[in-house]
């Protein structure tokens, strides 16, 4: 940060970004040729992750109706209360997101963030994706993401992290367990160009089944899970459908509390991958298998299917 030119900010809080979200929003519509060097957006879209989520759900519910800057909203990984307004606590109990907005909401869940009081029947205007074998955060937002240039090496680099994943994140945080290396990255692209669909074309995004829970344990729900380990129910991919390894959203530890939000990452033995896939060709066909039918669904962009697809022939599962 340039410290001279931010030296006379003062920041009045938190309970300020609502205004300065809406002014951001229409700051972009407004001024588009300073901002965006010239291109004219068609359409304005509210994201938030995690902590943004949370005081998304509360713009989305309180200011949205008031200022009606945003043509949708991406909520991911958000918790089961809402930000408060003007005060210090938090809104006590499970905040749903009001159905009236009259502009598409898309929830997108981790298995680390799924919570039963918050989860909602899909509308007109609402849909819910809940994405097994995915965490809070994982192994492509602490370093694949950060040298991905969209050359297909990305998604090969996913797909080796199954046989080998990291428990450290950034160099310095060190998890008690290897981390997840799930496909959120992946069903998250397609969530946002599903969103953008549906406002254009008005054409929702394709229903999902949510997870099969078995409990609802604060950032460690319980899931039904296969002979692998992995989740039951929500969307599926091949990450979890064709499985080099058990992911989890939960389960994991260390790192000053922050691992609890990674999951975990156990890769079969060889032993399994052998009785899963007694050829690499019968694992290659059964990958290209579920990444089409994700992409068909709707759950996978067609261009990062191809790049799972062409990464499943260049990575060695068998030894």
């Amino acid at each position: 940060m340039d410290s001279e030119r931010y030296a006379s900010l003062l920041h009045p809080g938190d309970n300020y970004s609502y205004d300065i979200f809406s002014q951001a929003g229409q700051a972009v519509r407004d001024h588009a040729d300073v901002l965006l060097n010239g291109l004219r957006p068609k359409r304005v879209l509210a994201a938030g992750e995690s902590q943004s989520a949370y005081r998304l759900v509360s713009y989305a519910n309180a200011v949205h109706p008031l200022v009606t800057v945003y043509d949708g909203y991406l909520l991911q990984s958000r918790l089961a209360n809402a930000a408060p307004l003007a005060t210090a606590d938090d809104v006590s109990g499970s905040t749903e997101i009001r159905l009236d907005l009259g502009v598409p909401v898309l929830m997108f869940q981790t298995e680390t963030d799924v919570n039963e009081a918050t989860r909602q029947a899909d509308t007109s205007t609402y849909r819910l994706w809940e994405v097994a074998g995915t965490a809070h955060f994982d192994v492509y937002g602490g370093g694949i993401g950060l040298i991905d240039m969209g050359d297909g090496e990305g998604a090969l680099l996913a797909l080796e992290a199954l046989l080998d994943p990291p428990s450290t994140v950034f160099g310095f945080i060190n998890c008690d367990k290897p981390i997840n290396a799930g496909p959120m990255s992946f069903v998250l692209s397609a969530a946002v160009h599903a969103l953008n669909e549906w406002i254009t074309t008005g054409t929702p995004p394709a229903s999902a089944e949510t997870l099969q829970t078995i409990d609802f344990t604060p950032y460690s729900p319980g899931y039904a899970r296969d002979a692998q380990g992995n989740a039951l129910g929500g969307i599926r991919t091949p990450f979890v459908d064709v499985p080099l390894a058990m992911l989890s959203g939960t389960d994991n530890s260390g790192g000053e509390g922050f691992c609890r939000l990674f999951g975990t990452t156990e890769p079969l033995s060889a032993d399994e991958l052998d009785t899963l896939y007694p050829t690499q060709q019968a694992f290659v066909t059964a990958w290209t298998a579920a990444t089409e039918a994700a992409v068909e669904r709707g759950y996978i962009r067609p261009v990062d299917g191809q790049a799972l697809m062409d990464a499943a022939g260049r990575v060695q599962v068998l030894p």
